[in-house]
Formats: C-alpha cells, structure tokens, sequence
C-alpha cells in the first residue's frame, strides 16, 4: 500500500530501515538529551540535512501532502534513570515563536525557551510527526502504541481517549535502530514504563503545511 494511503487509513506508516548506522550515530550525537527525558531542538544545519528538504526522509514527508520543512524537533530517552509512562492522548501542541491572542490557539505554555500552543483542528488533522528510531524499541523499554485509524475521529477530549482506543485495534511499534514512523499526529497513542535498564532513544520530528499557521504566528523553527 503507497504510504500516502496507510497513514490516510491507519494513522501511521512505517519505513523500515530508512537510515543507516552512521545516519543514526550522527542523529544520536545531534540529538543528545543530555541526560534528561526529552529536549526540545533547535534545527541546526548538520540536522537539517538529515532530515529537511532536502533529505530522503523530506521526499518521503512531502508526498504525504506536508512541507518537508520540520516545525518542531523533540529528543526523547527513555532509560533506567529518565523513565516514565503517558496514558492515551493524542499530539495537539504546535511549537512557535512568540505568543499571541490569536483565534482557535490556547493553552499556552513556555518550554524551554519554546511557545507552545495547541492549534485548530483543521489545521492539526494535517500535522504529522515522525520518530526516528535510534535504539531498539520493545515491549521491555517502553516502546509506544497506536491505536490505529483513531485519527479519523478528529478531536478526542482527554476524558474520552482511553475509551476511543479501546474500540481501535492496538500496534505496539516495536523498531530496530533506523526504523522511521510516519504518524498522524490526532492519532491516539500512549506508552508505559520501561521495564529493563537499556535506553529507548528517539527522535521526534513535527511536519505541517506551513501556510495553515495562522499569519500571526510563526513557527518556531522558522522558513
């Protein structure tokens, strides 16, 4: 099935093997957390190049109907002494410059020197997010489920998520070192505790059509 219709209906695709070893060495060195359970990133060139326009994974992103160009950047590891659980929700944040009264945006935070927002539903049911996957991810350390096509509910308030994907068919995403997800990001997912020492890293990258910000707001990685 062509990926552009395994994520329209089940939320996700994946690209088995997309990146190499030494792709993932340097990704890991890019994308140090430095000790702690996430780090949002700036796009710096060395990244860009691995993962923007210009990139395999870029060509792949656009024909999904996405800019290539990533909107926010998220490093993640799970591990022994950074681990942690997240019950079911689905992905609304939107990562920009600044803050601004602006129609349809709310629930602002400030996370490390980022503005985060959550956005309109037209614009999030297109959002998507890819994980790079820099170690193995199993059902021991934590590796993360989707409740697939749950996406196509739209909008799912907290309260009801756990229910919403109970009625879904669940995929744990187990991964070796290299394997990339495409994921819509209004698709329900969750992820438990690591259960064994060795860390769970990944990279995590934001796409969306950039023209659907609103022109009050700038993304916060720019373009």
């Amino acid at each position: 099935m062509p990926i552009a219709d395994e994520i329209r209906d089940e939320g996700r695709a994946w690209l088995r093997g997309l990146c190499s070893r030494t792709q993932i060495q340097e990704l890991a060195a890019l994308a140090s957390t430095d000790g702690k359970s996430g780090k949002r990133l700036e796009l710096s060139p060395q990244i860009n190049r691995l993962i923007g326009p210009a990139s395999k994974l870029g060509d792949l992103v656009e024909t999904v109907g996405v800019d290539a160009a990533p909107v926010r950047l998220v490093a993640f590891n799970k591990s022994a002494d950074a681990n942690w659980s997240v019950p079911w929700h689905q992905d609304r944040v939107l990562a920009v410059r600044e803050k601004a009264d602006v129609e349809g945006y709310g629930n602002w935070t400030n996370k490390q020197a980022f503005w985060h927002c959550e956005g309109p539903e037209t614009l999030l049911s297109k959002l998507i997010f890819v994980r790079i996957h820099l170690d193995a991810q199993t059902e021991l350390n934590g590796a993360m489920d989707l409740a697939l096509s749950s996406h196509r509910r739209g909008y799912v308030p907290a309260i009801h998520a756990q229910s919403a994907a109970n009625a879904c068919e669940i995929e744990t995403c187990l991964a070796d070192p290299g394997d990339v997800l495409i994921v819509k990001a209004l698709t329900l997912h969750s992820s438990g505790s690591a259960q064994v020492p060795y860390p769970r890293r990944a990279l995590r990258i934001d796409y969306a059509p950039r023209a659907m910000l609103n022109p009050r707001l700038e993304w916060a990685l720019g373009g």
